[in-house]
């Protein structure tokens, strides 16, 4: 038996307004937020996984540039991208605490480097306006630099500038053990 009566539905909105949205799942857990940023321009959004822990986050606005990270399963950073008037990075990471890789770019340089479980430099490459250097290092604090770079001399503290081909190593005080060519 059917009544006369039809029911009757209501039109689904075409548009939601809103600050923030947040998405839980069937547990109650939040798995994602879409929303803006506290400097209220800036907008975000934001994944998580089953723990809790954000695993991927894209912001863009005037003020912050874009970015895009990546966790790994804790939360700790595995990849960041950005990019803004100023510069693009990408920056590797593994379950340490900061990047073992990063490549920037700006207006009047590239930067290449690579870091040890501790985040100190091991090697970077670098091409600025008026440098082109490789620096290599250990963890005793040995280094050795190729291109130019400032020299400080330590009897007067004057900065000379070495050329594109010169080659230098300093022990772990800072002192030249040796160059080419020579000072």
């Amino acid at each position: 038996v059917t009544s006369g009566v039809r029911a009757q539905t209501k039109p689904v909105p075409r548009i939601v307004k809103a600050e923030k949205f947040v998405l839980k799942d069937a547990q109650g857990h939040v798995r994602g937020e879409f929303g803006t940023l506290n400097d209220g321009e800036s907008v975000h959004l934001d994944l998580y996984n089953a723990p809790g822990e954000q695993r991927v986050s894209l912001a863009t606005g005037e003020k912050i540039g874009t970015s895009l990270s990546m966790g790994d399963a804790t939360g700790k950073l595995g990849a960041l991208l950005m990019s803004d008037k100023d510069r693009t990075l990408l920056q590797l990471g593994n379950t340490t605490e900061g990047p073992r890789a990063s490549l920037a770019v700006a207006k009047d340089g590239t930067l290449l480097g690579m870091y040890d479980a501790t985040g100190k430099d091991r090697a970077t490459l670098s091409s600025w306006s008026d440098e082109v250097l490789l620096k290599l290092s250990n963890a005793h604090g040995f280094r050795t630099s190729i291109g130019n770079t400032g020299l400080v001399a330590p009897a007067t503290g004057e900065t000379h500038q070495t050329s594109a081909a010169s080659i230098r190593m300093f022990n772990d005080k800072g002192d030249v053990i040796w160059s080419a060519p020579t000072q």
